[in-house]
């Protein structure tokens, strides 16, 4: 994962993020995938909202087989999200928002989706180096190209470790649980996550 931020002018804002992530899974190992993402796009402060942040951004992302060969899906995005952050003390803080991804050029069509989303997140530094954080997302995926919709709920809790000003290593714990109009997509799932950035 790589990322890169800068201010722009004022209250301006540009970044930009590439991440490639291996996810495995102890059973069923032909579930296995990589998910290549690039994004990148502009942010703006609100001080009228008390210092809310809005962005856009636009990002591509390619699904693959444990192979790296086979792309068995890949889509560009348009993403737009209004969030805020409250700092409760030196050491704690709450963040809230809403956003929307929508789908511009699915491969195959029948995956794309548009995402409609509202987040919390809660946030405690222990110490200089070691926090921990949890956080719930709520969702509404609509498959206009299947007449498909879906509720999705997902919470995680988690640890991170800042190892210098430009590395960190997390664990985090993560579950889900979707419900569909079509229940063959009712699922529910928990795993772990492992990373350094």
């Amino acid at each position: 994962y790589a990322q890169y931020a800068n201010r722009l002018v004022g209250d301006w804002f540009v970044d930009g993020a590439l991440s490639n992530y291996l996810y495995l899974y102890d059973e069923y190992d032909f579930f296995d995938f990589y998910l290549l993402r690039a994004e990148t796009g502009i942010t703006r402060r609100l001080p009228k909202l008390a210092d809310a942040f809005a962005s856009v951004h636009y990002s591509w992302y390619r699904i693959s087989d444990s192979e790296f060969e086979d792309a068995a899906f890949q889509d560009h995005t348009i993403n737009v999200y209004l969030q805020k952050i409250w700092k409760i003390s030196r050491g704690q803080q709450i963040v809230a928002g809403t956003g929307a991804d929508f789908s511009l050029a699915p491969e195959p069509a029948e995956p794309g989706r548009n995402e409609y989303s509202v987040f919390a997140g809660y946030r405690l530094r222990l110490t200089e180096s070691f926090s921990v954080q949890a956080g719930y997302r709520g969702a509404y995926y609509d498959y206009p190209e299947i007449n498909r919709h879906d509720w999705n709920q997902s919470m995680t809790v988690g640890c991170t470790y800042q190892i210098t000003d430009w590395a960190r290593a997390m664990i985090t714990a993560t579950g889900s649980l979707n419900r569909s109009d079509n229940s063959f997509f009712d699922t529910q799932s928990a795993g772990t996550i492992r990373e350094v950035t």
